[in-house]
């Protein structure tokens, strides 16, 4: 069999499919001549009886990682890159220098980065190492133990709370970003809004289209992708206050502040103001908040928000309804209280019944 002629993939590697006894043997490679080149070493091992060994390498997991990220840098995001390469930095060192084949204590590690670490951390983690171990053909260990995510419920502003925050960042720095938002835009989504690309005053729209993230350098990039599918949305203009904010704008830029001082202000706002401190991902939830409490389906706030897990979606309105419970007690022990307390009243108020003395008596 001749060795296919190599073609080149949407990601900008080359890709050759072999067929060795009946069997379809996967070749990737950044040029079309190494693609080649390997495809004819991979024949020839073939022909003279050799195997390709798998759940073998002289990487270390170091390495690994490296190669990892440089055969998918066309489809990892930079958001992501970044991510891997504070793993890489920061989490398992102990084996981090070993070759990736011959480390047999993945628990003893896991256990070790678990009394550092939070749950989401460790798993979150474990997960770049489940993606390189599967692309050097390891087995993944199947017998062990990840810690448990608690997941925090980041506070939200409540619909009655919505109003004060609005007037409380009027004329400010972060008047735009904030009213972004409480439209449901992510950090992220809200640091790629400008006025061509994405507002359009006339037609009162958002075009909630591309990200602007930290790559490994720590530097801020557009990228034409939001975080999934469902994310690239268009979303009317529902705060009035905000129109008029983009139109004072002018040719200025929308969004000035950095997102770590940006989320410092929102919260210094907050607590200014007597609101719980909600951060910027608050805000995003203190749509849904409103949504859900203006009886705006959970599908129809999925569309609007950029959700594309209706568990998600549905997890966010089941803890809004159990919120709301909550005061529905309140208000039900509130009327029980006030029959308590009508009760004292009577009860104060009440002639004594003790026998009183004749007039005059001491």
């Amino acid at each position: 069999m001749k060795i296919p002629k190599p073609r080149r993939l949407p990601s900008g590697t080359w890709f050759i499919q072999l067929r060795l006894e009946g069997k379809s043997v996967s070749v990737t490679a950044k040029t079309a001549i190494d693609c080649r080149k390997q495809a004819e070493l991979i024949k020839a091992r073939h022909n003279a009886g050799l195997r390709p060994t798998e759940g073998r390498t002289d990487k270390t997991f170091r390495q690994a990682i490296d190669d990892y990220i440089r055969d998918k840098d066309a489809v990892l995001s930079p958001a992501t890159i970044r991510g891997y390469r504070m793993i890489q930095k920061h989490r398992f060192p102990a084996v981090m220098d070993k070759r990736l084949d011959k480390i047999r204590t993945w628990q003893r590690e896991i256990n070790a980065e678990s009394k550092k670490y939070c749950g989401k951390t460790v798993v979150n983690a474990w997960g770049l190492v489940t993606a390189v171990l599967n692309y050097n053909k390891i087995p993944v260990p199947d017998d062990l133990t990840l810690p448990q995510v608690i997941e925090n419920e980041s506070p939200w502003l409540r619909p009655t709370q919505i109003f004060a925050f609005v007037d409380a960042v009027h004329g400010t720095n972060i008047e735009i970003p904030a009213l972004l938002a409480l439209h449901s835009l992510r950090c992220s989504e809200i640091y790629a809004v400008n006025e061509k690309r994405s507002i359009d005053l006339a037609a009162g729209m958002i075009y909630v289209h591309g990200a602007v993230v930290s790559d490994e350098h720590d530097k801020r990039v557009y990228k034409e992708t939001n975080k999934n599918s469902k994310s690239r949305r268009e979303i009317s203009i529902m705060i009035p206050e905000l129109k008029d904010a983009l139109t004072a704008c002018g040719d200025k830029p929308f969004v000035t502040i950095s997102p770590s001082g940006f989320y410092h202000a929102v919260n210094r706002i907050c607590r200014h103001n007597g609101l719980p401190e909600v951060g910027v991902h608050g805000l995003r939830h203190s749509f849904a908040s409103l949504a859900h409490y203006l009886h705006i389906t959970e599908l129809d706030c999925m569309r609007m928000g950029g959700w594309s897990d209706y568990r998600t979606m549905h997890k966010i309105y089941t803890h809004l309804d159990e919120d709301m419970a909550r005061e529905q007690e309140s208000i039900m022990a509130a009327f029980y209280q006030q029959r308590q307390n009508a009760n004292e009243m009577l009860t104060d108020s009440a002639p004594s019944l003790e026998p009183q003395g004749p007039k005059g008596s001491k």
